[in-house]
C-alpha cells in the first residue's frame, strides 16, 4: 500500500515539476501544428491502424504458399498447352475408350522412337496414367491461377508503397 502512494506522491511531483517548466524555442508554424496534433490529437501508428498485423498476414500467407509449393514437389505438373483427350476405338469385339496426353508441339520423351513425341497413351479412363495426367492438368491450372493473383498481388503492394513514397515526397515540398 505504502509502495501505491509513494508512487502516486512520484507521479504529483512530476506533473508538478513538469508544470512549472517553460521553455522558449523556435519554431515553425508546420512544427508548431505537428507538436500541437501529436500531443492532443490522438496520433496514430501504423500499427494501431492495423498496418503491422496486415503485413505479418502478408508474410504468413507467403510462407503458406512456399509450403504449399514444396507440397507439389515430386508431383506431375503438366506442362503449358497440353491436355488429356479422350478417344474411341472400334474393334471387332467392341468400342473401347482411351486417353492419351497430347502437346502442341513434339515436348514428351519417346518410349521408341528417338525423336520427341507430342502425344503419350495414358490406357483407360479408370488407368493411374490418365488420372495422373489428369492432376497434372488441374495443378498446372491452379499454379496459373496462383501466378496471375500474385502478380495482382505485386501490383497492389507496389501500389502501397508508391502510396506512402507520394505521401512522403509531398510532405517534403510543403516544407
Amino acid at each position: 500500500m505504502e509502495l501505491i502512494r509513494v508512487r502516486q506522491i512520484a507521479a504529483q511531483e512530476r506533473q508538478q515539476e513538469w508544470e512549472r517548466i517553460q521553455e522558449t524555442f523556435r519554431t515553425t508554424r508546420r512544427e508548431a501544428a505537428v507538436m500541437m496534433l501529436m500531443s492532443r490529437g490522438c496520433p496514430q501508428s501504423a500499427e494501431l491502424l492495423g498496418l503491422t498485423a496486415q503485413m505479418a498476414a502478408i508474410a504468413a500467407s507467403v510462407a503458406q504458399l512456399h509450403q504449399n509449393l514444396n507440397n507439389l514437389e515430386g508431383c506431375y505438373i503438366a506442362p503449358p498447352g497440353c491436355e488429356v483427350h479422350h478417344y474411341n476405338v472400334k474393334r471387332p469385339s467392341g468400342v473401347y475408350g482411351y486417353n492419351k496426353l497430347t502437346a502442341d508441339e513434339p515436348i514428351f520423351e519417346p518410349s521408341a522412337k528417338q525423336q520427341k513425341v507430342r502425344v503419350i497413351h495414358l490406357s483407360h479412363d479408370d488407368d493411374p496414367r490418365n488420372t495422373e495426367a489428369r492432376l497434372g492438368i488441374a495443378r498446372r491450372n491452379q499454379l496459373s491461377c496462383v501466378r496471375t493473383l500474385l502478380v495482382k498481388a505485386v501490383e497492389l503492394l507496389q501500389e502501397a508503397a508508391n502510396t506512402l513514397s507520394e505521401q512522403s515526397s509531398d510532405e517534403e515540398r510543403s516544407v
